[in-house]
């Protein structure tokens, strides 16, 4: 898959139970997930591409989702 990245600073050590869940080509961390808690966060900026690409609108819409079952 490809995204829309620009890199000028990166993740270097991940604390207790950051796992990382995508990487780029170059190894750069592009993604993570804390355990046992509903948090993601992505190195790439989704919202260029959301609106023609499902899998970039799909972070967004799991967002929301997940922040309309905690209200």
């Amino acid at each position: 898959m490809s995204c829309s990245c620009h890199h000028h600073q990166a993740l270097g050590r991940l604390g207790e139970g950051v796992r990382v869940t995508a990487t780029a080509d170059d190894g750069v961390i592009e993604g993570v997930e804390v355990e046992g808690a509903w948090m993601l966060a992505v190195q790439w900026h989704p919202e260029d591409t959301a609106a023609e690409d499902p899998p970039q609108q799909r972070l967004f819409d799991a967002l929301v989702t997940e922040a309309r079952a905690r209200h």
